[in-house]
């Protein structure tokens, strides 16, 4: 039985993906996600979308140059903005583990876990506004916005 399909996703018969390509997929959400409604809503997914890039890239480049604090700043920032889109949401608290596990912070470890499965489960139904994911604070915890942030997501 082969799974092979045209965008090389699978490439041998129920193959298991590598890592890179479901972090690939996992950022995918960004771009696939189901934008309906006037264009000027799709225009400000889209502004969501790039702000949820840059959080995930300065993040990346933080972690790379062991700058932890500023690493957890922005994956905070990721997890603020991609709460209402489900596979982002849930990529911000798997890049949080991923720190966690670099900087062996096993608390941030085992709270990261359940948060996963509730940002795949929960982000349409409801979030706690301005949380900003951390293990180190109540997953219920509504918290305040920055201006910058209650201006991004003013329509969200």
């Amino acid at each position: 039985m082969s799974l092979n399909r045209s965008d090389g996703f699978f490439t041998s018969a129920l193959r298991v993906p590598a890592y890179a390509e479901v972090e690939d997929w996992l950022l995918a959400d960004s771009a696939g996600y189901d934008y309906s409604g006037s264009k000027s809503e799709v225009g400000m997914k889209e502004i969501l979308r790039t702000a949820i890039n840059e959080a995930f890239l300065e993040a990346s480049a933080a972690r790379k140059n062991n700058d932890v604090q500023a690493a957890y700043l922005w994956l905070e920032r990721a997890h603020i903005i991609a709460q209402r889109m489900p596979l982002a949401h849930a990529r911000s608290h798997w890049l949080m583990l991923k720190l966690g596990l670099q900087t062996r912070d096993w608390r941030e470890v085992v709270g990261q876990v359940p948060r996963i499965f509730a940002a795949l489960l929960f982000s349409r139904i409801w979030v706690p506004v301005g949380n900003t994911g951390r293990a180190r604070v109540s997953a219920f915890s509504v918290m305040p916005l920055s201006a910058d942030l209650q201006e991004l997501l003013r329509d969200d």
